[in-house]
């Protein structure tokens, strides 16, 4: 249930294809913006059509008030016809008899009679135009609230119809191997695998059970799920040391591998001039962040510190988010709005040369919650890919990754002041050429070109015989621009 194919998914992918593998892509959205620049014959992408039980139910309950409209509207047809006839047989309403006169006692007491009746009919009619009124108000309150209490399990529902289709495709399939990524596809795979015999290598790219994004009872529905099914793989993989123990203590699992979600290490990296594309001066020291803004992400904290930072210091944001018009007016509130960018999101391909333009690079995560506590994103290693050094928040694992390596400093992510005596600690001119050294030495020996031999050694244990020519790869497959054969 991933909505492209970028980032550690990519680099599985393109592993996988180059131990021999045909790559069978499950997804939930449209095919064709999954496949992006990744061209193989070996490769294909398929769509897993998803209608939860909710989902069903909320297109029964439309079709049945549609339904209940429809038969009102043909009961009220149908009274109205009746009426009409009615009162063109009444006795009352046959035309005066020849010679009768017009101010006879019959005259009199057949007009009398049909203003009875109209005053009847009329009093009746707003009195079930009432009762319809309220009849119908209470349906569709009723509808209201019926959706109001099912809407916190529609991503339950939605999960559970996936794990249900992805399943049977994967039993219709029957590959030799099934890789599932973080909890969407955890339970499908694990069931469709488990049916045909086959091994199942699950891919934990963070503490998921612990994002913000779920609620509480999202929670609490989906932990038996990920303990039952986690343990059932035959290997879990996690993209740090922190993640792997933690998984261990709340599941007991002992077949897990570490494999970090490092970048790829480019050929060549032609550095885009980010103070053009951002129109600053030439001059300007920039500190790049790229990334989603949300909430937790400490950006207002980048902010605060970056305003009480040497002007010729300048912030430039690169993504997107809900928070972009939030950011830009606390930016103007502290007085850096002329040193401070917010840049549009660019395609994986072209990210890492707009990272090299930046002379600094922001990891400003907050620990809101365990899963950030634990977090080691990829930007540690796409900065120090292209030898920029890092200002980190003082987690555990990117604790790890700046101090022990030189390559960066930590600050207490809360606090501005902490933030600005960073930065201007690694801007000094006896530091900072240093910590680019140590960004450039760490970045060279960590990368998924290193990195992706534990992941293929553990996929070989679990598939011996299905490899029979492992990087028998055709010269003409293209991963983005260039041959597989060339990736590292």
């Amino acid at each position: 249930m991933k909505p492209r194919l970028r980032g550690r998914i990519r680099r599985t992918v393109e592993t996988l294809l180059l131990m021999g593998f045909t790559v069978v892509f499950l997804t939930h959205t449209d095919p064709e913006p999954i496949r992006g620049d990744l061209s193989h014959p070996r490769f294909e992408v398929r769509q897993v059509r998803v209608r939860s039980w909710l989902e069903r139910v909320q297109i029964a309950m439309s079709a049945r008030s549609v339904r209940r409209l429809e038969r009102y509207r043909a009961r009220v047809r149908r009274r109205h016809r009746r009426r009409v006839q009615a009162w063109v047989r009444s006795d009352f309403d046959r035309p005066p008899a020849t010679g009768e006169p017009r101010r006879s006692l019959w005259f009199r007491v057949r007009r009398l009679h049909r203003r009875l009746r109209l005053l009847v009919v009329r009093t009746f009619r707003r009195a079930m135009r009432r009762v319809r009124r309220r009849r119908n108000a209470a349906w569709r309150w009723s509808i209201r609230t019926m959706r109001w209490a099912l809407r916190p399990l529609h991503r339950f529902s939605r999960f559970l119809a996936y794990w249900e289709a992805s399943a049977a495709l994967i039993r219709a399939e029957e590959p030799d191997l099934v890789v599932s990524s973080d909890l969407p596809g955890l339970v499908g795979a694990s069931r469709g695998a488990r049916a045909i015999g086959s091994p199942h290598a699950h891919d934990c790219h963070e503490l998921y059970l612990e994002s913000t994004a779920l609620s509480r009872l999202d929670k609490f529905l989906f932990r038996p799920f990920e303990r039952t099914y986690m343990r059932r793989a035959d290997v879990v993989f996690s993209v740090n040391h922190s993640i792997a123990a933690e998984y261990r203590r709340r599941y007991g699992l002992k077949r897990m591998r570490v494999v970090r979600n490092c970048a790829q290490l480019p050929d060549q990296v032609e550095p885009v001039e980010l103070w053009r594309v951002a129109h600053l001066p030439p001059s300007a020291t920039i500190m790049l962040y790229q990334g989603g803004f949300a909430p937790g992400r400490g950006l207002e904290v980048l902010i605060d510190g970056v305003s009480e930072l040497p002007a010729d210091v300048a912030l430039v944001l690169l993504g997107f988010g809900a928070m972009e018009d939030e950011l830009w007016q606390l930016a103007a509130d502290r007085g850096i709005s002329d040193r401070f960018r917010i840049l549009p999101a660019v395609p994986p391909e072209q990210l890492l040369s707009y990272t090299a333009g930046a002379d600094v690079g922001l990891i400003p995560y907050q620990p809101v919650s365990r899963n950030n506590y634990y977090s080691l994103p990829n930007k540690v290693f796409e900065y120090t890919a292209v030898g920029v050094p890092i200002i980190t928040s003082d987690l555990p694992e990117l604790r790890k990754v700046a101090v022990s390596s030189g390559c960066g400093v930590v600050y207490d992510p809360y606090d501005p002041a902490s933030f600005t005596a960073a930065a201007a600690n690694l801007l000094q001119p006896s530091v900072y050429p240093q910590a680019r050294a140590a960004a450039l030495q760490y970045g060279a020996e960590n990368h998924w070109g290193l990195e992706r031999r534990r992941f293929e050694t553990a996929i070989t244990r679990l598939v011996p015989a299905g490899l029979e020519a492992p990087r028998s790869v055709d010269p003409l497959a293209v991963v983005g621009e260039r041959p597989l054969e060339a990736l590292p």
